[in-house]
This record gives C-alpha cells, sequence and structure tokens, in this order.
C-alpha cells in the first residue's frame, strides 16, 4: 500500500526547472474556530522545492497547491540522513576499537568517517533528488 503525505501550500516563487511552495503546518487545532487566536508556536513554515515538472509554465505565483510524498520517499530519506551514518559510525567504532584499543582514536575515527559518506551524497544530489522528490496536485 503506497499511502501520500498530504499539504497544503502556496507557490512562493518559480524557477527555470523548480517551484518553491511554502507549507504551514499547524498539527494541534485545524478544526478549531479559534486557531488562529492560539497556539502559534505550533505552526511551522516550510519551503519545499518541486522539482521534475513537465508543465510548470501552467502554475502562477501565490497559486494554492497540495503538495504530495510517499511514505517510501519519508523513509527513504530517514535511511540516507540517519540510518546510514549510524551504521558507519558504529561499524568503525567497533573495528578501530578492536584493532587499536584506543578509544579517543576509535571516536575520532568514527566522525571523520562520516565525511566521505556526505561528500558522496553532495555530488549525488541530482540522482538523490530525483528520487526523493515531491509533486503537485491542484
Amino acid at each position: 500500500m503506497n499511502r501520500k503525505i498530504k499539504h497544503s501550500g502556496i507557490i512562493e516563487s518559480i524557477g527555470k526547472d523548480f517551484i518553491r511552495v511554502r507549507i504551514i503546518e499547524n498539527y494541534a487545532c485545524s478544526e478549531c474556530s479559534v486557531a488562529s487566536h492560539c497556539n502559534a508556536s505550533d505552526m511551522k513554515e516550510k519551503i519545499v522545492n518541486i522539482y521534475n515538472l513537465n508543465n510548470i509554465k501552467d502554475y502562477r505565483i501565490d497559486e494554492t497547491v497540495i503538495v504530495t510524498a510517499s511514505t517510501k520517499i519519508e523513509f527513504n530519506a530517514i535511511l540516507l540522513a540517519f540510518i546510514i551514518p549510524f551504521i558507519i559510525m558504529v561499524v568503525t567504532l567497533f573495528i578501530v576499537a578492536s584493532t587499536t584499543s584506543d578509544e579517543l582514536l576509535s571516536a575520532i575515527a568514527s566522525l571523520f568517517v562520516l565525511v566521505p559518506y556526505y561528500v558522496v551524497l553532495y555530488y549525488n544530489r541530482g540522482r538523490i533528488r530525483e528520487k526523493l522528490s515531491f509533486e503537485i496536485e491542484r
């Protein structure tokens, strides 16, 4: 089952190959009649760039749209940002600790091993952007 995450947003700007959408999330009281007067700290504003659009000229600034993403995208983003680096750090920590018996060197090595990982992510950001992209619905 491929569930979708949906958020309403307003087009803030339109670039050559992307649309920037501003999303305001209010988790607690979207149904409440006094929601605009309270709970302002619970509102979060996010800016999302949406790529891979064929009909970019059909959209206008300040147009209200719905930004969607599948839950698979969410899992893949968490995997790339947190789970894989954690596994790399732990494996490096144990390998260096078992071979050198130096805790300080093990800790430093487990941190510095992430530098090549994030460099590889940076240089593959275009490919990652294609796989972890949002879509627009009207």
